[in-house]
């Protein structure tokens, strides 16, 4: 390290996301620091470091910012290699509702989330596949095929015909990563993922929220 650390003012700011009020926010910079560097094939390497506080929720986080840079100090020529934030960047938020879910369950929706927080959007995509296979298990038994299964959990009124649609097509989205060498983005797995929110929170947590809300609302006279 250089040993140019300093504490600024809170008018120095970056803008970036922040993982709790899950914003795009003005972060003020609080401490910041840089490394030496290296000239490597023509340019300068080198990174700088930040302790920022979120404007908006007040949350602490540390940034890592690499940098590549002209030999002439030109900014005009200045790339920024990478951006990092620690803690990581939160793609999604963990429900509240997730210790309702039965273990396995659990589990598996756990190890998706960790999968689309890691940029895994395939193995993601397979995962709520999984996930979904093991919902309907757990409810409706193991009925020899998908389609069986699917059916099954309309018959028995855990989803409707409409909710088998759309898990038709997340069905057929994990047979094109598994089968037709399909690589979804960012977008088409949160939507994946937000379709299985639905699935589960439907399966195993809708009806006792129901319940709570019809005994706290207040009888017609």
């Amino acid at each position: 390290m250089t040993g140019r650390n300093q504490p600024l003012g809170v008018s120095s700011t970056l803008l970036c996301r922040c993982n709790e009020c899950m914003r795009a926010n003005k972060h003020h910079i609080m401490f910041t620091d840089r490394s030496d560097g290296v000239y490597r094939e023509g340019f300068f390497e080198f990174d700088e470091f930040f302790v920022v506080i979120c404007g908006g929720c007040e949350t602490r986080s540390f940034i890592k910012k690499s940098i590549r840079r002209r030999p002439d100090g030109n900014d005009s020529g200045e790339e920024v290699l990478s951006f990092d934030m620690f803690p990581p960047r939160v793609l999604r938020k963990i429900p509240n509702w997730l210790e309702k879910l039965p273990n396995e369950v659990c589990k598996i929706y756990e190890e998706i989330n960790r999968a689309h927080q890691c940029g895994f959007f395939r193995l993601c995509t397979m995962g709520a596949r999984s996930l979904i296979e093991r919902v309907m298990i757990d409810k409706v038994g193991d009925n020899g095929s998908f389609k069986k299964n699917l059916d099954a959990m309309v018959n028995n009124k855990h989803i409707s015909e409409s909710q088998k649609e759309f898990l038709d097509s997340m069905i057929e989205m994990g047979h094109a990563v598994m089968h037709r060498g399909y690589s979804p983005d960012e977008n088409a797995a949160s939507t994946l993922l937000d379709l299985s929110d639905a699935i589960v929170f439907i399966t195993y947590v809708a009806k006792e929220r129901g319940d709570a809300l019809k005994l706290s609302t207040p009888p017609r006279n």
